[in-house]
């Protein structure tokens, strides 16, 4: 009816926050601090029901960044659910023409279909420096060299200014050896269990 407005009441685990996504979907996410590697991250979100997080706007990225902060952290990396396509190993960090399979929105894939938009201004680069003539020499991510044994094909979301990156917060992504130690982010669907109708 006009005026009426239909809201939702969702089931969500223990320890996880909702967040609804623009497309009528929602999800939950969880932080955990330990750090692990991203194949140990992968398991112990799987252990609780759920697969290692990615998001699909600035919005939903900006809600992990509020789990950051709850958490007491002002800084940090944390494992999402993306990984290098396999035909981008030997790619010294990506293609730069745009919709290539390896170009900078596509170079990574979300797994288990935690999330289905990839944006390559979400990438979070380095400082930005310039030669002697001018010219841009900026280090951009993703900056993965496999073909000289530098493979960084597991994702993570940076939260604050690490040492390595620009000040520009609204991006969020970098790309790091799946060998390396971070937290991680859990996400799980979330099931509606009631229709609440608010208004007049």
């Amino acid at each position: 009816k006009l005026g009426q407005t239909k809201k939702y009441r969702y089931n969500i685990s223990q320890g996880y926050e909702l967040f609804e996504r623009l497309n009528g979907g929602a999800v939950s996410h969880r932080l955990y601090l330990d750090e692990v590697t991203y194949t140990v991250a992968d398991e112990k979100c799987k252990e609780d029901g759920a697969f290692l997080s990615g998001v699909n706007s600035l919005k939903e990225a900006n809600a992990l960044g509020a789990l950051v902060v709850k958490a007491g952290k002002s800084l940090g990396q944390f494992w999402l659910g993306g990984k290098r396509r396999k035909e981008c190993e030997k790619v010294k960090g990506y293609v730069e023409e745009r919709g290539q399979p390896c170009s900078r929105e596509n170079v990574m894939v979300w797994q288990n279909e935690v999330a289905t938009e990839f944006l390559d201004n979400w990438w979070r680069d380095h400082p930005k420096e310039t030669g002697t003539k001018g010219e841009d020499l900026t280090p951009r991510n993703p900056s993965s060299d496999g073909a000289n044994n530098q493979l960084q094909d597991c994702l993570t979301y940076a939260y604050g200014t690490p040492w390595w990156a620009d000040e520009d917060t609204n991006r969020f992504l970098d790309d790091v050896e799946c060998t390396s130690t971070r937290g991680f982010f859990c996400t799980k669907k979330v099931e509606i269990v009631a229709d609440i109708i608010t208004g007049t």
